[in-house]
């Protein structure tokens, strides 16, 4: 935080602010996460607009969530537009008119500062210090590479483009000083002393940068300001009010006027998890167009109702095999029953639109409607329970996969993506619906432990590490990854009321090749305890691991502290030879973090383990935990330990995880395991797959 104290710095000197810390203008902050202005005006009361919000948003913004394009505001609508670091993330081509778009909304000025090609250098050193450290690259420094930074001369013309306006260059804090910020802030090494003086001294370090405003810096900065000012839609006194006199609905560009939704077309306007409200354009899956007169022996309308909206592998064969097996100009047409959905309607819109440009592969598709609300059922609709039935009802001919390993390899791994980008949207909107659990004094904290084979070490060391330690109110799940009558009477023999055993009816299919059994074995016992959890926060736990006497309170403080997620810390790890070795690092990278050292929360706790991970060559926790980084949760690190973990003693060893398997292998354990559901997708170059 203390780069973004750099940012700032020249911003609160430009703004006019009273005695009291208080704005006496409007301001509109663009690109701004979920700080923004408050990270140096605190008290502040401003709004602000992003195209994602990972945390709750500041106190005194009143965030919109948008998508790139032109802002959902009218013209003039604030006194000042704030635009800072965000320059070098638009494509080269947008960059002049997102000036101009800036300028459009601002009434007096823009204030607009990112850094140069002079920079660049920094970019070189950052990345190298991730790749020496074996973390990955962030997100924002490969955009960097991606758009390459804007050049001083580059920056300059954009700035003087919007017509009616003058730029005026401003003195940026001394470049020197700023690199120095952002290594501590970035950098591991030095991250938590930074985040500590951010938290106990900001105000000395903020008027530390304004007075350093000399010098040369890499980042350039302007005030773009109108030759006739205009007054201002927003007030500086009401802005949490009077934004909405501002606001452009997104789908109509109507005047909002209100929250919750525009007058003019009825475009709802809710608030996501992060307390942002939605502005982004509804996603409308195109309506069924009228059916003529159906061919012999077929349905002109079926109807498929999902046993879950929130598992897409339910619905996406159906939907994929009818776009691949019904031409577009056939007047039939395919209902995707969403009445009484386990995702909302927004979601589940954006997820079948998707699906749907997936499969299609950009070309134009067979009528696909979706019923929502309480709307009826459409008249002479026969229902179909899955992709044979539909295909069979169509009489379509349903190209077939022959026995040909490479094929069938493929086809499992094309469907997984596409199944995963929309499971990614339905976790993602799950999350930001989700409320953040109160952490009062004592919440319920579930530990969740698979287990299967030999309970000895689950018995004389994994339980007793969670019921000694120093916080009492937890429940323990214990469940076997098939039947094991010695595992259930031995964890019944505890004795302790907070443990409880569970065990799946029959062992599950696992991949015979021994790294994917490896990454992927007791994935149905995790989901089985994810299912039965309680608790507002999940401290996962293996069979043969243990936590330190503070794991479950240090890692709540974490939380706490951060205002996160999903937090980890450290573990006392053993290591193949029998060497001990301290792991765990930030950022969240893998190979840098143990199972047994993390927690969660509630809000992420509809996510399951991948069983089908094995096909991208991870480990099914390594998977999540990714996935669960994905979804725009905030990912905190504690350097303390707070687990210990043993060797695996299984009859997988790392030269057997190091070989390399053929087609062959790969397809039969396709075919052998759940993964085969995958085959069951179908695109329109691909067909429908269905192996053997």
């Amino acid at each position: 935080m203390l780069n973004w104290l750099t940012r700032y710095a020249f911003v609160r000197a430009e703004l006019g602010v009273d005695s009291a810390g208080n704005l006496r203008e409007s301001v509109l902050d663009v690109g701004c996460g979920p700080h923004g202005l408050s990270t140096a005006l605190p008290d502040a009361s401003f709004a602000g607009v992003d195209i994602s919000f990972p945390a709750p948003v500041a106190s005194g913004m009143v965030a919109f969530r948008t998508e790139p394009g032109p802002l959902p505001f009218g013209d003039a609508a604030f006194d000042t537009v704030v635009c800072l670091d965000v320059l070098e993330h638009v494509p080269p081509q947008d960059r002049e008119s997102f000036v101009v778009e800036l300028a459009r909304v601002a009434a007096r000025r823009v204030l607009l500062a990112c850094p140069s090609e002079e920079g660049a250098w920094i970019d070189v050193m950052l990345r190298g210090m991730f790749t020496e450290r074996g973390m990955p690259v962030p997100d924002w420094l490969n955009e960097h590479d991606e758009h390459g930074l804007p050049t001083g001369v580059e920056i300059e013309r954009f700035c003087a483009g919007p017509a009616g306006f003058q730029a005026r260059e401003l003195t940026m804090t001394n470049g020197l000083l700023s690199t120095l910020a952002v290594i501590a802030d970035v950098v591991p090494d030095f991250a938590p002393d930074a985040a500590t003086e951010f938290a106990q001294r900001r105000g000395e370090w903020l008027e530390l940068f304004e007075a350093a405003r000399f010098g040369p810096c890499q980042r350039k900065g302007y005030a773009i300001e109108r030759v006739e000012p205009r007054e201002a839609l927003v007030l500086a006194d009401d802005v949490a009010g009077g934004v909405w006199e501002a606001v452009r609905c997104p789908a109509c560009r109507a005047e909002v006027r209100s929250r919750g939704a525009c007058q003019s077309c009825g475009h709802g306007i809710v608030s996501d998890a992060s307390g942002a409200w939605d502005l982004r354009p509804a996603v409308r899956v195109p309506a069924p167009r009228a059916t003529g007169a159906a061919k012999p022996g077929t349905a002109d309308a079926l109807l498929f109702a999902p046993d879950s909206w929130g598992r897409p592998l339910d619905w996406v064969p159906v939907l994929s095999t009818y776009i691949a097996a019904v031409p577009p100009e056939r007047p039939v047409a395919l209902f995707l029953d969403g009445r009484d959905a386990d995702v909302d309607a927004g979601t589940m819109q954006t997820i079948v639109a998707l699906a749907c440009e997936y499969v299609s592969e950009g070309r134009e598709f067979a009528n696909v409607g979706l019923l929502q609300g309480t709307v009826d059922t459409p008249a002479g609709a026969a229902p179909v329970a899955g992709a044979e039935e539909l295909v069979a009802r169509l009489g379509a001919d349903a190209p077939r996969l022959a026995d040909d390993p490479v094929a069938i390899d493929e086809h499992a791994c094309w469907a997984k993506a596409l199944v995963d980008a929309v499971q990614a949207d339905v976790d993602r909107a799950a999350f930001e619906a989700a409320q953040r659990p109160e952490l009062n004094e004592l919440p319920l904290v579930t530990v969740r432990i698979p287990t299967y084979g030999s309970t000895e070490a689950l018995i004389e060391r994994t339980l007793p590490s969670v019921l000694a330690g120093d916080y009492p109110n937890v429940e323990v799940l214990v469940c076997s990854d098939g039947p094991q009558p010695h595992a259930r009477a031995a964890v019944e023999a505890v004795g302790d009321a907070r443990v409880r055993y569970l065990e799946l009816d029959e062992r599950p299919t696992y991949p015979s090749w021994p790294e994917a059994f490896w990454q992927t074995a007791g994935t149905f016992a995790v989901n089985r305890l994810l299912d039965e959890a309680r608790g507002a926060f999940i401290a996962p736990l293996d069979h043969d691991d243990a936590f330190t006497h503070d794991h479950i309170s240090r890692l709540l403080q974490g939380l706490h502290t951060s205002d996160g997620d999903f937090v980890y810390g450290r573990a006392m790890t053993e290591y193949p030879l029998g060497d001990w070795r301290l792991l765990g690092s930030a950022p969240l990278a893998y190979g840098e973090i143990i199972h047994a050292t993390v927690m969660y929360s509630q809000r992420l706790a509809h996510m399951r383990y991948d069983p089908h991970a094995w096909l991208l060559e991870e480990p099914g926790d390594w998977n999540l935990w990714r996935r669960i980084r994905d979804t725009g949760a905030v990912v905190d690190h504690v350097p303390d330990p707070v687990a210990v973990h043993f060797k695996e003693r299984s009859s997988i060893d790392h030269r057997q995880r190091d070989q390399t398997r053929s087609a062959e292998v790969r397809a039969a354990d396709i075919l052998g395991t759940s993964a085969r559901e995958l085959l069951a997708v179908a695109s329109r170059s691909r067909g429908v797959r269905r192996g053997g």
